[in-house]
């Protein structure tokens, strides 16, 4: 269907259980992409310069396993594998002002 028509979704509303009380360092985020699919992200920073995160698309092929490690100040390291098996690793720069 969403090949055919153009398709969103609004959330009306959501219930969460928390297993654990969320520390300063925990991500969740909520994000559609060009074409308007719908990806949640949660994470956290095991230490200083390094995050894990897993993200969910709508469909369950669509999860990958996201880690972060800042090599600098200024320079990061990403590597990502999804479920279905495409991998990717990078390195970036940053620069905040």
């Amino acid at each position: 269907l969403a090949r055919e028509e153009p398709l969103a979704f609004a959330v009306r509303k959501m219930t969460t259980e928390w297993i654990a009380p969320a520390r300063i360092d925990d991500v969740l985020d909520v994000t559609t992409d060009e074409k308007g699919n719908a990806q949640a992200t949660a994470g956290t920073y095991i230490d200083e310069k390094t995050y894990v995160g897993v993200k969910q698309g709508l469909s369950l092929g669509q999860s990958r396993i996201v880690i972060d490690h800042k090599l600098t100040k200024h320079l990061k390291a990403r590597g990502e594998v999804g479920s279905d098996g495409e991998s990717k690793l990078g390195v970036g720069f940053e620069w905040e002002y």
